[in-house]
């Protein structure tokens, strides 16, 4: 039999997470092929990429999506648990599907960024998405796949320790091809946590603060301040603002006040998104897949007119 499909196995996952327990992708991969009677030969099937397996992919797709609905949660990086709506789900309902699970504000919200779709319900496959043309139904893809791996590179970097978070920065101002980047002491940094030469001899420089912050603790005025006020007794005219979570309206009117200074802000949307544009915490996927068109310019010499 073929491997069933992501949606197929949202159910059975989440019934693996219904004891309670925090348990990663990997750990739930051969409860499903236990359950759903994959067969050995079926869960050594890779895919194109070729780096992994199907089963695996499937798996890691179902329990994101559960996880996007909020019946599971991540509790840590790349390990999740039931929630209680995951509990209330299971007394309700035997299947689950993408359109099931767009009921729920939080995932419904995350599939908007998706190209509109005919959705079809067929009883012998898993839900298919029909979008008029190939090249659509690509970018559709490649769209969600992006969004998987900024959320999951967010996520990743609000579990680094606070000096790997500056390290990391300090590394992508240099891959955005900023001159050398250094941290400041850490007893006293006054508020600076980096500073980054934008000329090769340091003459014009950039003040950086860098907060490793989960998603609900936002930078608030007073940290805002205390970065203007570090900047403000220096020479330094330009700074810069990162936070794996996001700035308050406060925060964010308080930097663009600051007179002679110019303070840039960016939160954890803008910094994955960054990073991976970069390759910081983010590298490209092997793919057996290269689009070619046909060469007109070529070709037009030897067609008949």
């Amino acid at each position: 039999m073929a491997v069933p499909g992501f949606q197929e196995m949202m159910y059975p996952v989440l019934q693996i997470y219904s004891d309670g327990q925090i348990y990663r992708p990997s750990e739930v991969e051969p409860k499903i092929v236990s359950i759903m009677n994959i067969s050995e030969e079926d869960r050594q099937l890779l895919l194109p990429s070729e780096v992994q397996t199907i089963v695996q992919n499937r798996v890691n797709w179902a329990i994101y999506d559960l996880y996007r609905a909020g019946l599971l949660t991540r509790v840590k990086h790349g390990a999740y648990q039931i929630t209680k709506m995951g509990y209330e789900e299971l007394k309700q309902t035997t299947a689950f599907s993408i359109q099931y699970l767009k009921k729920y504000k939080s995932f419904a919200d995350f599939q908007k960024a998706k190209t509109p779709t005919e959705i079809i319900d067929n009883k012998q496959e898993e839900m298919q998405e029909v979008i008029a043309d190939p090249e659509t139904r690509m970018k559709t893809a490649f769209d969600e796949i992006n969004r998987k791996l900024e959320d999951d590179l967010l996520d990743a970097l609000r579990q680094v320790k606070p000096v790997g978070f500056e390290q990391i920065v300090l590394t992508l101002f240099e891959k955005m091809g900023y001159g050398e980047a250094f941290e400041t002491p850490r007893s006293h940094d006054g508020g600076i946590d980096g500073i980054i030469n934008q000329d090769e001899l340091g003459l014009d420089k950039i003040y950086f603060q860098a907060k490793r912050y989960a998603e609900a603790n936002k930078v608030h005025e007073k940290e805002m301040r205390d970065f203007i006020g570090a900047l403000a007794s220096s020479s330094v005219s330009k700074g810069v603002f990162i936070t794996t979570s996001s700035f308050d309206r406060k925060a964010l009117e308080s930097a663009a006040k600051v007179a002679g200074k110019v303070i840039l802000t960016i939160d954890g949307e803008k910094l994955v998104k960054l990073c991976i544009k970069h390759n910081v915490g983010a590298k490209r996927r092997r793919s057996p897949y290269e689009i070619k068109e046909i060469d007109n310019d070529y070709l037009s010499d030897f067609i008949e007119s």
